[in-house]
């Protein structure tokens, strides 16, 4: 369970980013070359009951081979889409920017305004985080890496929702792969 600023959620996901060259077969190759790290579990059980929940290689291609698309329009909701790495680092670009800005009026609005919660701080750490996920996209680019895939795996939201998919959400930290041919990175979406 999940205490925001302004609500309670037992939801959860995670945005997972595959950042290689080449298509989704290579993907698939590379994906499988790094097996051993996308063997991951978690255990759902109350007490003394097992509820196992899993994902493997096997598990991950799967999951992305059932939402993948080459269409021009998509529903990012539901379906993913390998894209140049440049339209991601362009996204967190602007990121930082709407926190910065985001960060200043908070800042101007605590000096006129009688606040219980400034949100400034979290503003700054948002746009930090943003900068330090440019600085590793960059290295992967200059690796020689042009594009990426996102696919989002959650408990109950997400492209691929429930199940096995927990094991992938919640053991995100488990999940990070720089190597010169894959870097794998990961954002929690509440």
């Amino acid at each position: 369970m999940k205490v925001k600023v302004d609500f309670i959620t037992n939801s959860s996901s995670t945005a997972f980013f595959f950042i290689f060259n080449g298509d989704r077969e290579e993907l698939y190759k590379l994906i499988r070359k790094y097996g051993k790290k996308f063997d991951q579990s978690i255990d759902y059980g109350l007490d003394d009951s097992e509820d196992i929940r899993w994902s493997d290689a096997g598990y991950v291609i799967a999951s992305i081979d059932q939402c993948i698309t080459t269409d021009e329009k998509y529903d990012e909701y539901r379906q993913c889409k390998i894209e140049p790495i440049e339209k991601i680092i362009k996204e967190y670009e602007d990121q930082v920017l709407y926190w910065e800005k985001s960060y200043s009026k908070e800042i101007q609005r605590s000096k006129t305004e009688k606040i219980t919660y400034d949100l400034s701080k979290d503003y700054k750490e948002y746009a930090e985080n943003y900068r330090e996920q440019i600085k590793v996209l960059k290295e992967a680019e200059l690796k020689g890496l042009t594009s990426f895939l996102e696919i989002e795996f959650g408990d109950n939201h997400g492209q691929i929702c429930g199940g096995n998919a927990s094991a992938m959400d919640y053991n995100r930290d488990d999940l990070i792969i720089k190597e010169n041919d894959l870097y794998l990175l990961n954002e929690c979406k509440h």
